[in-house]
């Protein structure tokens, strides 16, 4: 008699977790999805390397960096004691990407002589590596539809 309970609980559970078979139907989509957004992002990847090797991106890139810590460091050595809003390197930090990107919100500003040279240097060298990027970004679109014509 125990046996025969046993065997119809078994049945019973088994059954019912029959059912959560699907579960594993699902867990294999999303993997098979995950797989497919694997691949596209790889390709995206590679088509993004190709890119930035064309048009030497990470170059300027880094040349734009050194800029803006060079500028910002300078900014906050000769404005530091004297500029009454420059109280800290982030002060020098935010006024060099202020600058550089020629927004120029005017609540930090420099007060000497040696800080206005510098800001024109850094207005100039932003003005100079924006249209580095937007040049190199041009080259590498035209260069490319320009083969994508020839090939046709």
């Amino acid at each position: 008699m125990g046996a025969t309970r046993f065997n119809s609980y078994h049945d019973f559970v088994f059954q019912a977790l029959r059912g959560l078979r699907i579960v594993r139907l699902f867990r294999l989509i999303r993997l098979l999805r995950f797989v497919r957004f694997l691949v596209r992002f790889r390709i995206i990847l590679e088509a993004s390397a190709r890119f930035a090797e064309k048009t030497y991106l990470l170059y300027i890139a880094t040349l734009g960096g050194v800029v803006v810590m060079s500028a910002a460091l300078g900014f906050y050595y000769m404005e530091v004691n004297v500029n009454e809003n420059v109280s800290s390197l982030w002060d020098a930090f935010w006024w060099t990407v202020v600058t550089i990107t020629t927004v120029g919100y005017g609540d930090i500003y420099p007060v000497t002589t040696a800080g206005r040279i510098l800001a024109i240097a850094l207005m100039l060298g932003g003005i100079g590596t924006f249209s580095s990027i937007t040049a190199a970004i041009a080259a590498y679109t035209i260069s490319k539809n320009k083969n994508k014509a020839t090939s046709e």
